[in-house]
């Protein structure tokens, strides 16, 4: 992420090659962001057995550019993360709070007088997907219970809930695209056993029924194989002065986050790399979306309203236990208002707990 001007290569985004971006977000400069997070309105976590987890100002750049703070543990002990997960860090005796283990997270309980409250912008990689591609079908099943119509298409002879459980999946995994020995090894965690050429059916008829939303996506490859051509690199510019660089190496799959790869022929590397481009859009307008609802969130710290933890698309916060209710529907307001800005299509949910589950 910079604010470096553009630079020649190929900019699929605004209105250049593939569709236009929605230049409705409102501008939230990343000095902004990083200022509220210096003041009161970020708070740490209290664990039940003593530790807390205190936020830094050190921040690092993940998935598509959003800005995380780190957070320091106070102590050594179960719930630092795997080895292969701290060393992502790359901070010395940092963790990611989104990283800690869901088996330790209702250890952490909210101060006495408070709750806390989880929001959630639901099936967000999907609805940006609907409204980048024009397709309303899509952006329709949005607003409806996208993970229960994707299950249906792609495993209608399985129960309800395993449907529903399966087209979660594909709507938080697959939508940025996956090969069906990636879907197929998805499903194998969860239980499904299918062939390649089963779970390529099943991706199929998943695109078939959402064909503007397919037509974007293929669009975006040809746009992509285009760059990789030619050797370009390729700039993704987004609302807000933010973009994406990716060098030649990284347009054709041959380097990845600054390390060489090796794994794969040509063809597999630019068909991941393709791949990679696109989540990276949907990862920059999730992060400007969460950008947006945290600006128009922050002014409630005045009444008790404090950020816990931000993550890819919601926020856990910590608010006053006796104004709850009412705060939970001024910041679920605030989420919903930057979607409607942006002319994206997806519910916010919220829920109150005691604890961080």
């Amino acid at each position: 992420m910079n604010r470096e001007p553009r630079a020649p290569g190929v900019s699929l985004l605004p209105g250049s090659l593939v569709v236009s971006s929605p230049s409705r977000i409102p501008r939230v400069h990343l000095a902004e962001v990083q200022s509220w997070f210096g003041r009161d309105f970020l708070v740490p976590l209290h664990h039940e057995s003593g530790p807390s987890l205190q936020p830094t100002l050190v921040w690092r750049e993940q998935h598509g550019g959003r800005k995380y703070p780190t957070y320091l543990p106070t102590y050594k002990g179960p719930m630092v993360i795997s080895e292969a997960r701290w060393r992502k860090v790359r901070q010395p005796g940092g963790i990611l709070l989104s990283c800690i283990s869901r088996k330790h997270r209702p250890g952490f309980k909210a101060p006495l007088g408070t709750t806390f409250l989880d929001v959630d912008i639901d099936q967000c990689f999907p609805a940006i997907l609907a409204a980048l591609s024009g397709d309303r079908k899509l952006a329709q099943a949005c607003q409806e219970d996208l993970h229960q119509v994707s299950g249906d298409v792609l495993a209608p002879g399985l129960d309800p809930a395993k449907r529903r459980a399966i087209g979660k999946l594909f709507n938080l995994s697959a939508v940025g695209g996956i090969t069906a020995t990636g879907w197929a090894f998805h499903l194998q965690d969860h239980g499904l056993s299918v062939t390649q050429e089963e779970a390529q059916r099943m991706l199929e008829s998943w695109w078939a029924g959402f064909p503007e939303a397919r037509d974007f996506r293929d669009r975006w490859a040809r746009a992509h194989r285009a760059a990789a051509k030619k050797g370009d690199p390729l700039w993704i510019h987004l609302p807000g002065e933010r973009s994406f660089h990716f060098a030649p190496g990284g347009v054709l799959g041959d380097s990845k986050g600054g390390y060489i790869v090796k794994t794969g022929t040509p063809a597999q590397r630019l068909d991941a790399a393709v791949r990679t481009t696109l989540s990276a859009v949907f990862r920059g307008i999730e992060g400007l979306l969460l950008d947006r609802a945290l600006q128009l969130a922050f002014p409630l710290r005045r009444e008790g309203v404090r950020l816990v933890l931000p993550v890819y698309d919601g926020a856990l916060f910590q608010v006053p236990e006796n104004t709850a209710a009412a705060l939970s529907e001024e910041v679920r307001a605030g989420f919903a208002q930057a979607l409607a800005e942006a002319g994206i299509a997806a519910r916010v949910s919220t829920a109150r707990r005691a604890t961080w589950a």
